[in-house]
């Protein structure tokens, strides 16, 4: 009887390490989630901004380039509107 009763208080105490262990684990589990959930938004936020210089490069480079009025006034547009949709989704992002 002896020896049952030093078996199941060996279980016991090795159940109550794996409580232990497995809450541990989901605490570092939890840390690692939000740790990615943060690099993405701040990966989604550079790309954001990377784009934004890229169209920055293409305004400053077209600046260069001999154009028609009419063609600069397209350009113009164009490059206005990708830049409002940028603004647009960094906006988003920041939210």
């Amino acid at each position: 009887m002896h020896h049952l009763e030093e078996r199941l208080n060996s279980i016991y105490l090795q159940v109550q390490q794996l409580i232990h262990i497995n809450e541990k684990l989901r605490q570092e589990n939890l840390i690692q989630k939000n740790t990615i959930e943060t690099l993405k938004t701040a990966d989604k936020e550079k790309n954001a901004q990377i784009e934004h210089l890229q169209q920055q490069t293409a305004v400053l480079k077209l600046n260069q380039l001999q154009l028609d009025e009419d063609e600069k006034k397209e350009l113009t547009k164009k490059i206005s509107g990708y830049i409002k949709e940028i603004d647009r989704c960094i906006h988003l992002l920041s939210q």
